[in-house]
């Protein structure tokens, strides 16, 4: 950035002008601005020039940066939300898009970018080399929220012993009508083992339930919502180190206190009751299970 100093006379054929740039590059650009008549000090006077803000990147972080710099350019010396975005932007695109099958195949493909990388320069795929850390850490977190959805492709895998007996069905709690008869209920797995846990993800045998999509929708939806108030969460931190930084105690207490008190007191709270019911252990005494013989002696 430079900026005329008075109003210098062209005839004078002086110039002088501000410029910032990184410390890193100071040897490189006085090597190559350091010609006949030209000279470059560091300047440490007062001025009332507003100084730029300069976000270093990296492959890696580039597009992650162009991103934050569309909602707003951090200002000289605030905390740059990128290095959050980084991990958070691709884990909560895995979140939404979470299928193991679909997830690999983004991988292997953001893995071909990465790789030939070199080779693919000049071809129609060069432009795609700028997204490739982007794609391979979409791929990797669909590829892992796609392990613990337990979805192929939309299909359930069984890769573990699953907690339920899959080799019959048996019907769960026969409903009772108005006049005190057992009707039919509904055929479905039972547990084997009521201390049992799946190994990785949702158990498989949900995939053969007829309230598939509404179990793991809901899972999906608390998942989501856990995730996305942590992402709030960092970023009224960050706004409240920038305050401290800065000096700007009215904004720490009028909008970064009250804003944690309105963040936990309503979406936290949700939080937790959901991690309430998650680890609230089903009390199943009351619940009855018969097979058909005794609903059908029943009936009769």
């Amino acid at each position: 950035m430079y900026k005329n100093l008075n109003n210098l006379k062209l005839e004078s054929q002086t110039y002088i002008g501000f410029f910032w740039a990184p410390v890193e590059k100071e040897a490189e650009i006085k090597a190559k601005m350091e010609v006949d008549g030209t000279q470059i000090i560091n300047y440490e006077g007062n001025h009332n020039i507003t100084k730029p803000t300069y976000n270093k990147t990296t492959p890696v972080t580039e597009i992650y940066q162009l991103v934050t710099d569309t909602y707003g350019v951090p200002s000289y010396q605030e905390a740059n939300p990128t290095l959050t975005n980084t991990v958070t932007f691709p884990l909560m695109f895995g979140l939404m898009f979470g299928d193991l099958g679909h997830g690999s195949i983004l991988f292997f493909a953001a893995c071909v970018l990465v790789f030939g990388h070199e080779s693919f320069k000049g071809t129609v795929i060069e432009p795609f080399g700028s997204l490739r850390y982007t794609l391979l850490m979409m791929g990797f977190f669909s590829s892992y929220c796609g392990w613990l959805y337990n979805e192929f492709f939309a299909l359930p895998l069984n890769l573990f012993p699953s907690c339920y007996g899959l080799d019959n069905r048996e019907m769960w709690t026969a409903t009772v009508n108005e006049d005190g008869d057992k009707v039919e209920g509904e055929y479905t797995y039972l547990r084997t083992d009521f201390q049992c846990n799946y190994a990785v993800g949702i158990d498989p045998v949900w995939g053969l339930t007829s309230n598939r999509l509404t179990f793991t929708n809901t899972i999906k939806m608390k998942l989501s919502v856990i995730v996305g108030i942590l992402h709030m969460l960092s970023g009224i931190v960050i706004k409240g180190t920038n305050a401290v930084y800065f000096g700007e105690m009215a904004t720490l207490f009028c909008e970064v206190v009250t804003g944690f008190i309105i963040l936990f007191g309503l979406f936290g709270w949700m939080d937790v009751l959901i991690y309430a019911k998650w680890f609230t252990t089903l009390n199943i005494e009351d619940k009855t299970v018969i097979n058909q013989d005794e609903l059908n002696s029943s009936l009769n």
